[in-house]
């Protein structure tokens, strides 16, 4: 075998090292003779210790010049060129990757004929050029040995940004040294998946991580495709289905301990991302065969009108099901399994105060509904009552489902919370996901104050507003003496998120749990919605990826929005326009008397069944009301005729 030095590069914000870190070391050294771990962080004592067994040196940094930056100062600042010279291979890696899941002697074998090679490269498109990606490189002796080689580092820059050295390094390294007459070539050959003209470059470890995994025995899973956001590498240009099976098949054929990528994951990603990226919605059926497994269920603030048909359903549920039913005012009567609980206050904090000072028994699950919601006031039946059977069915549809459900906790390890997903109908959906500013401020605060480890960010929309859900009791036991002394006021859509930071610094995830017949529901509605979507998107020139999409979504909402509070200010609205726009307009709202133009020429008498009038012959009062809906080039001409006329500014608004 060569003799061979890796040079491993890492870097977590708090500095942290993770149990898959040094089982890829451990795997590395059974293909390396020397390692020098660099840490782009002060590293204490203790992580140090975890990495001793490993790397013969270790060095700490400052993360300057990102991953090229460490190894051009291992290179030319810390390592003997001599020392360097007495080997016959170098391997760059960085911490990005999980693995291996397959034996790396192979991959060295199969490449030992290329003067450097990586395990995947980048196919090439546009202004990115084809090259090798530089998460894992290897340099064989011919270019190790060589003046261009150190030539390469010695003139490299630290670069400043991320972008500088995607363009500079990772773009570049390839391309300087075939210039040079050194072969290369990837583990991986993707080139049977390149077909077309790609709009972006094929990248084998996010469109084709199954097929390189299965079929080229590609041997680590990056990081990078858990980063859920909107830039230019995130999943959601590309599709998650590969990525999807490549993770089942590694839990499947058990290529990988995968509670190391889990505990790294809840560790360093947001909830919501991990939501996302893990596709963690679990779709369940009824039927389930029972277990002895006692669980209560936790209902707080239950309208009348929905107790007694809850009652209904739920009095033949099997034995092992305690309903605790939580009100200012509970029935004195009592029934087998149904237990009546005093409150001051109705609230989760208040209700867990209490449920676990006195009925804190033997149950290893705790289903949680939140009854409020269900209040006549709060909107029309037709609405209450899809929101009830949508928390019900989806949390306990029946014991067969519920057993289901507990299965789902204990076949998931990792999981701690499962809420029931958000109604996608109704008035409910008016909170499209996001906690209100204020919220947001009381959620930053708590984070701040009790989770500041926990990675967090309010931009992040949340996992689901439903205020319902099931979670392991024994988390919620210790999340309750951590936080009882800091939460005595806050509302209970803050009070349900941060029950999702507090179960992810205990080293769980949280998901939502949904009901296959439910599901099928949801998906029409679902549809629904995104047809509406595609309404408005239709009204826009075009838009590039999913953040023009939801930026054309939102400017259709605000744009609603303040259209409808001019209209709520006006006693006679008008649309100015008789043309495609105000025809669109006159659609989508309500109340208004008609239609105006400067000129009654080529213009109908009437448009969808309303008078079109000239505005020199309307009779115009303070209360009147104009929404002008024509092409730009005609909005200053009629807002300068409205002037005119003597109208005030507050009296017109463009559409």
């Amino acid at each position: 075998m060569p003799k061979r030095i890796a040079i491993y590069v890492f870097y977590d914000k708090y500095g942290v090292v993770d149990d898959y870190v040094t089982y890829f070391l451990s795997r590395l050294r059974n293909v390396t003779d020397y390692c020098i771990f660099v840490s782009q962080i002060e590293l204490c004592d203790a992580e140090k210790q975890k990495v001793n067994k490993y790397a013969e040196e270790i060095i700490c940094r400052e993360n300057i010049g990102f991953d090229a930056g460490a190894i051009k100062d291992v290179l030319i600042n810390y390592a003997d060129k001599e020392t360097i010279a007495s080997y016959d291979e170098l391997v760059l890696v960085n911490d990005s990757i999980y693995g291996p899941f397959y034996d790396l002697n192979k991959c060295f074998e199969k490449m030992e004929k290329y003067d450097f090679w990586g395990m995947t490269r980048n196919g090439g498109s546009g202004t990115v050029p084809f090259h090798l990606q530089s998460y894992f490189l290897v340099i064989n002796e011919k270019m190790l040995h060589s003046e261009d080689f150190y030539s390469y580092w010695e003139q490299m820059e630290y670069y400043e940004s991320f972008e500088e050295v995607l363009q500079n390094y990772e773009f570049g390294f390839t391309k300087y040294f075939s210039e040079r007459g050194y072969s290369w070539k990837s583990y991986v050959d993707s080139s049977k998946w390149e077909v077309g003209t790609p709009r972006f470059p094929i990248n084998p470890y996010y469109q084709i991580l199954n097929e390189s995994l299965q079929y080229e025995q590609f041997p680590f899973l990056k990081r990078k495709p858990f980063s859920y956001c909107n830039n230019f590498l995130a999943l959601d240009r590309f599709s998650r289905y590969s990525f999807k099976l490549a993770l089942k098949y590694i839990e499947d054929k058990n290529l990988y301990p995968m509670e190391l990528v889990w505990k790294n994951l809840i560790r360093t990603y947001p909830a919501n991302q991990l939501f996302y990226n893990c596709n963690l919605r679990f779709i369940v059926g009824d039927e389930c065969e029972s277990n002895d497994e006692k669980y209560a269920v936790i209902i707080k603030g239950l309208s009348p009108i929905f107790e007694e048909q809850f009652k209904r359903w739920y009095s033949p549920m099997c034995q092992n099901v305690d309903f605790y039913f939580f009100s200012k005012d509970p029935q004195d009567k009592y029934q087998k399994n149904f237990f009546y609980v005093s409150v001051d206050k109705i609230d989760w904090h208040t209700v867990f105060q209490k449920w676990i000072h006195d009925h804190n028994k033997s149950y290893k699950y705790l289903c949680c509904i939140d009854g409020e919601v269900f209040s006549e006031s709060n909107g029309f039946y037709s609405d209450l009552e899809s929101v009830f059977l949508s928390r019900f069915e989806n949390l306990i549809a029946s014991s067969g489902y519920a057993n289901a459900v507990c299965r789902k906790f204990e076949s998931n390890k990792n999981v701690g919370m499962l809420f029931a997903p958000d109604l996608q109908t109704g008035t409910t959906f008016s909170n499209f996901g996001q906690l209100s500013d204020e919220h947001k401020r009381e959620l930053q605060l708590i984070h701040d104050t009790l989770f500041s480890m926990v990675p967090y960010s309010d931009k992040d929309r949340c996992i689901s507003l439903s205020g319902s859900f099931w979670i392991e009791t024994s988390l919620l036991n210790r999340i309750n003496e951590k936080i009882q002394k800091y939460v005595n006021k806050i509302d209970d859509a803050v009070y349900c998120q941060m029950l999702v930071l507090a179960v992810q610094s205990l080293g769980k995830y949280t998901g939502i749990i949904e009901n296959q017949n439910c599901s099928e529901n949801e998906i029409t509605n679902v549809n629904y919605l995104l047809d509406s979507a595609k309404e408005i998107i239709a009204r826009a020139d075009s838009f590039s990826d999913s953040e023009a999409f939801l930026r054309i979504i939102k400017d259709d909402i605000s744009d609603k929005v303040r259209i409808n509070r001019f209209i709520c200010t006006h006693s006679e609205i008008y649309i100015y326009g008789a043309g495609k726009k105000a025809r669109e307009l006159g659609g989508r709202i309500q109340d208004y008397k008609g239609f105006v133009v400067t000129n009654k020429e080529d213009n109908p008498d009437n448009l969808m069944g309303k008078k079109v009038v000239e505005i020199s012959n309307l009779e115009i009062c303070h209360n009147t009301g104009f929404v002008i809906a024509v092409s730009a080039r005609f909005i200053t001409d009629i807002e300068n005729k409205l002037i005119e006329l003597g109208c005030d500014k507050d009296q017109y608004i463009i559409c």
